[in-house]
């Protein structure tokens, strides 16, 4: 046993079974008895920290999936990772590629304008998963370019509205 009374006197550990028997009594009478049982289960392991390189991605750039701050097992356990894409909410199968961590890297063209890809981040002892540690990025098109011109030193435009299907000019 690790102890009798309030307090436990030995160690306990994961799959360890404790029982605490407990009886009610004061001076004047002693009630019925009760027992109470529970596993000691593992800790769970800590999700790592994940992101996706770059963050703002075009058509075309690789994506890399860097595990930022490692998972963690609580009970002093190692663990290791695992990177796993989707690609518009449904998990990628194709092909990836290899950098810090196995299958952490996405192939530039593979890479298309609207597409949302996610990585998530797992770490594992070997027989527990952590959560997800989750990063997503949008691939977007080339933003937009602004133009004003200088007529005899003013600026032209700064005054114009213009939307989608048309400019308007204010003044």
């Amino acid at each position: 046993p690790a102890g009798s009374g309030a307090v436990l006197t030995s160690s306990i550990s994961a799959g360890d079974v404790v029982s605490v028997d407990v009886t009610a009594y004061d001076e004047f009478h002693t009630g019925g008895s009760t027992t109470l049982v529970t596993s000691i289960g593992q800790a769970d392991i800590v999700a790592p920290e994940v992101s996706i390189s770059p963050s703002e991605v075009g058509a075309g750039d690789d994506l890399v999936c860097s595990i930022d701050v490692e998972g963690v097992d609580p009970e002093s356990g190692s663990v290791s990772h695992i990177v796993q894409w989707s690609l518009n909410e449904k998990l990628w199968t194709g092909a990836t590629l290899d950098g810090d961590e196995d299958g952490d890297t996405i192939d530039g063209s593979l890479v298309e304008q609207g597409d949302r890809w996610t990585c998530e981040g797992f770490a594992t002892d070997g027989t527990r998963h952590s959560d997800p540690g989750t990063d997503a990025v949008e691939v977007g098109a080339e933003p937009p370019t602004t133009f004003y011109s200088l007529d005899d030193g003013d600026l032209v435009g700064a005054g114009d509205t213009c939307s989608a299907d048309e400019a308007v000019v204010d003044g």
